[in-house]
């Protein structure tokens, strides 16, 4: 540290000071995407109960002519899974923007 100080002067209070600042942040952003991607597999296994659900009772479901009823449950919760995704995705890229701003 005495080094860098040697070496770059005072602008390395500025640095130290910013890594310091960024650190809780990035764990904000690491406990809300933790919390998002678990509703994100729980919505993700909802879809996937359900599509092997239909699946199974395939001749029942043609039967009573549900198909429609199905798609629209399907497409439901794809648009939920979809909407979480998102939702990671940019609290993900956001956290990294923050780690690579650290380095």
């Amino acid at each position: 540290m005495i080094a860098l100080y040697w070496l770059l002067g005072w602008p390395i209070f500025a640095g130290v000071s910013s890594t310091i600042l960024f650190i809780p942040l990035n764990l904000i952003f690491v406990r809300k995407t933790e919390k998002w991607t678990e509703e994100l597999m729980k919505t993700k296994d909802e879809r996937v109960r359900l599509l092997s659900e239909n699946l199974q009772a395939m001749k029942t479901v043609k039967f009573f002519a549900w198909e429609k009823s199905v798609e629209e449950k399907v497409t439901e919760i794809r648009d939920k899974e979809v909407q979480q995704l998102r939702k990671v995705r940019y609290a993900r890229s956001v956290q990294k923007c923050f780690l690579l701003t650290l380095l």
